[in-house]
């Protein structure tokens, strides 16, 4: 039998089903640290965990519990097997099938402009160039933040706080804030707690730290919130995205038949943000994809406009309610989410004839 580690997809015997995660994002020194405990099930006799962590990422505490009882298992050692960039826990002896808790503390650099993992977005407000932070997970860059099961066929939930500098006053992720501790662990810093997500891959986690603006973007039938959200610098430009932005759910629940079921649904744009991402409950996209007005754009910015919110709000079902199995199956999301567009597209601008 090889070494575990030899294989590039992760053993399916052994599956996550809850993480707790915290980070700290110090956007003044460009660094991240956290913690991370999570629930996992092994379906037979285990002697290896094997999970993703990202070559950036330095872990610097590694615990193992049985679920339950709370007993620390001994660890005979790990190691992190870069070209699959994997980290391996093997225990001191074999232990039965069972719920473990794997528990990690971390530590990173904050890249700048990189369009990968968690990393600051340069913005220029006036003459002042700031910062806002960012993800981007999808395919395999949720391990760049956190240790995880990095494949889209282990869903999870998550239970996510952030420690942040109190002046980045709007954060967000994909579900909604639930508790805020302000001068806290310091003066100058918030702690921010989130509710539990549905079940969802690690690729759809999403974060932002920033002082946006958010409008409301809500519509009477809906049992949830919308918002579209800029920095203040062009949030003037938000309003047709505003206008539109509940009209191709109202299409796609009464198509499909099935509700959005999180409890709300962010629509946020980043300067110079790669394409559109359809995180669960926090759709990130470009300025090109949001920002409108008739007299500094054409029809055709408004057409992309429409399409890019028709498109990336039908993965809300195509994607992230339903996940294909594997990366090799990508072209079923996007292939849905590009056909459901068309019919989103119509039923925001009928006389569009799209």
């Amino acid at each position: 039998m090889s070494d575990p580690w030899h294989d590039f997809r992760l053993n399916p015997q052994i599956r996550p089903l809850q993480y707790s995660l915290t980070l700290r994002i110090d956007t003044k020194n460009n660094v991240f640290n956290g913690s991370v405990e999570m629930e996992v099930i092994a379906h037979k006799e285990v002697d290896y965990f094997v999970i993703h962590c990202g070559d950036n990422l330095t872990i610097t505490d590694t615990r193992v519990y049985m679920n339950g009882t709370g007993d620390q298992l001994s660890i005979k050692q790990f190691l992190h097997y870069k070209p699959f960039e994997y980290f391996v826990i093997q225990l001191a002896k074999k232990s039965a099938s069972n719920a473990y808790r794997l528990s990690f503390d971390f530590t990173s650099k904050i890249e700048i402009n990189t369009n990968i993992g968690l990393y600051k977005a340069s913005q220029s407000i006036g003459n002042t160039t700031t910062g806002v932070i960012t993800t981007q997970f999808e395919p395999t860059r949720a391990r760049n933040v956190f240790p995880c099961f990095d494949e889209p066929v282990f869903k999870s939930q998550f239970d996510l706080t952030l420690i942040h500098e109190s002046i980045m006053n709007t954060t967000l992720t994909n579900m909604p804030t639930i508790d805020i501790h302000p001068d806290t662990p310091a003066p100058g810093w918030t702690t921010t707690t989130y509710k539990r997500t549905d079940p969802m891959p690690t690729y759809l986690l999403a974060i932002i730290v920033s002082d946006y603006v958010c409008h409301n973007a809500s519509a009477q039938g809906h049992d949830y919130d919308i918002k579209v959200c800029s920095n203040h610098e062009v949030v003037s430009k938000l309003g047709y995205a505003t206008q539109i932005a509940a009209k191709p759910l109202t299409m796609y629940e009464e198509y499909l038949g099935v509700k959005y079921s999180l409890p709300k649904l962010d629509l946020v744009t980043i300067p110079n943000f790669a394409g559109g991402m359809e995180n669960w409950g926090l759709v990130i996209t470009n300025e090109k994809s949001l920002l409108w007005t008739p007299d500094e754009y054409t029809s055709a910015n408004k057409m992309f406009i429409a399409r890019e919110v028709a498109h990336e709000f039908a993965h809300m079902w195509f994607g992230d309610l339903i996940t294909c199995h594997f990366w090799d199956h990508l072209w079923l999301n996007e292939g849905f989410a590009e056909f459901m567009s068309y019919y989103g597209i119509d039923y925001i601008e009928p006389s569009w004839n799209y």
